[in-house]
């Protein structure tokens, strides 16, 4: 760590800036600054480690730092917050580990330093107090995995042994620049020394909401690339998609190391979007990707929703699981789509995954609906019946029409990024499936058990419906990438009870009867497939009931009077009116004045949110279901 020269101006300014010491006077902060001892401290260098004393108390001046548990990401930390503060006032051992993100700047109090200032200044006890007690509000131990931000500063470059491409460049910057906020690109300047250019890329920071910096060649500008990544938050990587991907030079390795998987990025290029998409797989397998962007140099939309990406306000789309139910997805996306809302990312769990497929596939929203259509109707994809061993439908014939729609592609090499949301019963956790053959991660996340046999991977690993454990992956999304999301829900009676009497639900003779009569009377009683649809929601409604929304919407739509789950001959019908009450609640509702960056949920979309979930749509008051 080396210790930087503050003038005492320039450091309580510095200090003024961190929002919970902003109020303070100026003596507070000098006082402050007289005591504490300022650091710098590259990527990768460990600020505190899990389970040491806690003798030191931190603030972020300038920079990013994250935050593990074990080798697990749980937070980032920007300049303005205190670090370590949770065990420097419980007198414990710390409990994470905090590493800096890139190039920062911290100023350290020893304890008997801040109990000398506290015991002078108590207005700096009190703001301590207050940021200490937000920390421990906004906490949540439960969900152990990183809330990503969006990147202050980025570092574009391209990959070992090429340089980037100057029609993608001058594309990039002039997308960049409107995006929303004020954005600076800064390029390597002639017989500039190092500590130039770390000026040079601080005073950027302090004027702009993001700093871009390009390294157009790694190999000839390496004091550019070294310092210009070591200060980046996130990093993308560029290549021609069309080139042989070659092993990262151990430069490029350097310049990468540190940063938390969704902070890479690769961007993979071709001249045009006619151009099929193919051999994403062996770029993704050489360096450790957390997002990768298929962009056509002829594509304006690409480059859009690549800036988007870059600067942390990509819009997620994210499909529920409800089988038949699932259309009326397409019906509101449709609707959204002709009223200029655009989506950067999609991903689904169950029968959604199968909607965001489509999707991702570059399909309208009506060819998708068209595809349900044929699979599900005139294929009889799910009429084919077998013997009762190890499922009920005939998983062969399902399968080789799955991967017929779905024309035999690879999830990492469709045009739109997408993910499917599997349970894993060998993990036992939910699994996130990116890459791979589409067809095989829209089955295993559709694999309702009992319906469907299991789909196991190539490694063994056993997967079932996402269903069961997230029926509508929002946390998966927000694990991916900063910025917000749109949710798509179904609406589900919140009350489901069974008038018929336990007793006299027939036993196995009546149970035979009844397949071998079906036209004899109609015992009320919710069958297999009523019981698995109820439950494989049930702990995902609980999950979602205790969501903190942020800049999420969630847009919910009912089914169809007595449409069943895997009632697919009402699916058309059910995407019809999703379409007309979506497109008439977007016409009745005024187009938000409120600056936007990107194009996904703002004011508008949450007020007809807000309508839907209250059922105003409908004008009905949702009944308790009851069987029988």
């Amino acid at each position: 760590m080396n210790k930087p020269h503050y003038t005492p101006d320039a450091l309580r300014k510095r200090l003024s800036s961190v929002p919970f010491l902003a109020g303070l006077q100026d003596d507070v902060l000098d006082r402050l600054a007289s005591v504490g001892t300022t650091q710098e401290v590259t990527r990768g260098d460990v600020l505190v480690a899990e389970g040491e004393a806690a003798d030191t108390l931190f603030f972020v001046l300038q920079g990013r730092f994250t935050v593990t548990l074990g080798d697990t990401p749980i937070a980032e930390l920007d300049a303005g917050e205190p670090v370590g503060e949770i065990a420097f006032f419980a007198g414990g051992a710390r409990t994470a580990t905090v590493t800096a993100a890139r190039a920062s700047t911290v100023l350290a109090l020893t304890r008997s330093d801040y109990d000398a200032v506290a015991a002078d200044k108590p207005a700096l006890g009190e703001a301590i107090i207050r940021a200490l007690a937000a920390r421990v509000v906004a906490g949540n131990p439960a969900r152990p995995h990183v809330e990503l931000r969006a990147p202050r500063i980025l570092a574009v470059l391209p990959v070992t042994g090429a340089r980037l491409p100057e029609d993608f460049v001058a594309k990039l910057i002039r997308t960049a620049a409107l995006s929303g906020g004020p954005v600076r690109v800064l390029s390597p300047e002639a017989n500039e020394d190092a500590s130039q250019m770390r000026s040079r890329i601080s005073e950027a920071e302090a004027t702009a909401s993001t700093v871009v910096l390009l390294i157009p060649d790694t190999e000839a500008q390496p004091d550019w690339a070294e310092i210009a990544s070591q200060s980046a938050d996130s990093i993308a990587l560029v290549a021609p998609l069309s080139a042989e991907p070659q092993p990262p030079a151990p430069l490029q390795t350097r310049l990468l190391r540190g940063l938390i998987r969704q902070n890479i990025h690769l961007v993979l290029l071709r001249d045009q979007a006619s151009t099929p998409i193919l051999g994403t797989a062996a770029w993704l397998a050489e360096r450790p990707i957390g997002q990768h962007h298929h962009v056509a140099l002829d594509a304006t939309a690409d480059f859009e929703r690549l800036a988007r990406f870059l600067t942390g306000t990509a819009t997620g789309l994210v499909f529920c699981g409800g089988a038949a139910f699932g259309t009326a997805h397409l019906g509101m996306l449709k609707a959204l789509n002709e009223h200029g809302y655009a989506f950067d990312m999609v991903g689904g769990s169950s029968m959604g995954s199968a909607m965001a497929g489509g999707y991702a596939m570059g399909l309208a929203p009506a060819e998708v609906m068209d595809i349900v259509d044929e699979l599900f109707l005139k294929s009889g994809a799910m009429k084919r019946y077998t013997a009762p061993v190890w499922s009920v439908i005939d998983h062969q014939h399902f399968d080789r029409e799955l991967r017929r729609v779905t024309r035999s592609l690879n999830a990492e090499d469709l045009p739109l990024p997408f993910f499917a949301v599997a349970t894993s019963l060998t993990r036992n956790d939910i699994t996130v499936l990116r890459e791979g053959p589409l067809w095989r991660a829209i089955r295993a996340s559709t694999a309702i058990p009992a319906l469907f046999p299991p789909m196991v991977m190539p490694d063994g690993e056993v997967m079932i419906d996402g269903g069961l454990i997230d029926n509508a992956p929002l946390g998966p999304m927000r694990d991916l990438k900063p910025g917000p999301n749109l949710v798509m829900n179904i609406t589900r009676a919140p009350d489901w009870r069974v008038r018929t009497p336990y007793e006299t639900l027939p036993g196995r003779g009546g149970a035979l009867r009844r397949m071998l009569l079906p036209g004899g009377k109609r015992v009320r009683f919710p069958g297999i497939f009523s019981v698995l649809s109820r439950t494989m929601v049930v702990n995902s409604e609980r999950l979602m009931a205790h969501v903190e929304p942020r800049d999420d919407v969630i847009l919910t739509m009912p089914p169809l009077p007595k449409m069943g789950f895997l009632d697919w001959t009402k699916g058309r019908a059910l995407f019809d009116r999703s379409y007309k009450v979506m497109s008439e609640k977007l016409e009745s509702h005024p187009a938000s004045e409120e600056p936007r960056r990107g194009t996904g949920p703002d004011a508008r979309l949450r007020a007809i949110a807000a309508e839907l979930s209250s059922g105003a749509a409908h004008n009905t008051a949702r009944a308790p279901r009851k069987t029988g």
